[in-house]
Formats: structure tokens, C-alpha cells, sequence
């Protein structure tokens, strides 16, 4: 079957026109799915993000309630300092749990393993203080706290600050990716 001159000038028009139709959409496509992958990294790092600092708070909050009633003097304003320490404990449980679940790179699993591990030092070192101030001694309490459990308070500060400049520095970069 010969075709026609008019059929055989129309064709390449065709055939260009389709194959424009198909990159256009294959472009589509691809930008979507950029879009959507863009957008569940800024998620997950803006849930980072809220996440540290939450737990930064929470977990400061929570080691100054216990060295204040570790230095009240009267057993009132510890009880109250103490008051809600179990819920407390769950809550830093679970941002602690829900981080440790979004922060998956090596650089972040560390800075959070540090922070961890300086929280479970300070907590050591308060649980001391609590058992000093129970025995009644009152110098040597003095003495754990200014020795012992402010350098570790210190620490777990500084960890925990380390941990969320990672993780602002993370933002950062991935704002600047998504920026070019």
C-alpha cells in the first residue's frame, strides 16, 4: 500500500507531535514524584526538627526538678519539684523512641547515642543526689552536685545542642537542595 503525498508529509509532523506528548509527560511524571519525595524529606526533617528540641526541653526540665528537689530544703518543695516525674519520664521515653526512629544517619544515630549516653550519666549522677540527700547528709550532697553533677548537667547540655545543630544543619542543606 503506497501512501499518499499528504499522508507522508503529515507523519513526521506526527510522530514529533507524540513523541513531545510522551517527554512532557515522562517530565510530568518525574517532577511529581521529585515533588513528592522533596516534600517527605522536609517533613521528616521538620519533624526532627521538633522532635530534638522537645526532647532538649523536656529532658532539662526534668534534670532541674530533680537536682531542685534534691536541694530543697524542706520535703514540701521536693514532693512538688517531684510531682509528675513518672509521666514525665514516659513522655521523654517517647520523643526519645519516635527520634531515634527518624534519625537514621550515622552522623545523627551518634549525636543521639551521645546525648543518650550523657542523660543516663546525669541521671546516675541525680539518683546519687537523691540518695545523699535521703542519708541527710547535706555536705556531701553539696559536694556530689558542684563535683559530679553539674559538669554531667553541663554535658548532657552540650550534647543535646550538638545533637540539634546537626539536625538544623541537616535543614539547612536540604533547603539549600531543594532551593538549586
Amino acid at each position: 500500500m503506497a501512501l499518499s503525498i499528504k499522508t507522508k508529509i503529515w507523519l513526521p509532523a506526527i510522530a514529533v507531535s507524540i513523541g513531545l506528548v510522551l517527554m512532557s509527560t515522562g517530565s510530568a511524571v518525574r517532577t511529581v514524584k521529585s515533588q513528592a519525595i522533596t516534600v517527605k524529606e522536609q517533613s521528616d526533617q521538620q519533624s526532627k526538627l521538633e522532635l530534638s528540641a522537645r526532647w532538649r526541653g523536656l529532658a532539662e526540665a526534668q534534670a532541674l526538678r530533680t537536682l531542685g528537689a534534691a536541694l530543697a530544703a524542706d520535703e514540701a518543695s521536693a514532693a512538688l519539684l517531684q510531682g509528675g516525674q513518672e509521666q514525665d519520664q514516659q513522655e521523654l521515653a517517647q520523643v526519645q523512641s519516635a527520634l531515634g526512629t527518624l534519625l537514621t544517619t550515622p552522623m545523627e544515630r551518634a549525636a543521639l547515642d551521645a546525648a543518650t549516653q550523657q542523660a543516663q550519666a546525669l541521671k546516675a549522677s541525680l539518683e546519687a543526689a537523691q540518695k545523699l540527700k535521703a542519708a541527710g547528709d547535706a555536705a556531701a550532697l553539696q559536694a556530689h552536685i558542684q563535683s559530679d553533677t553539674q559538669g554531667k548537667l553541663k554535658a548532657f547540655q552540650s550534647a543535646q545542642q550538638d545533637m540539634v545543630r546537626l539536625i538544623e544543619r541537616g535543614a539547612t542543606e536540604l533547603r539549600d537542595k531543594a532551593g538549586t
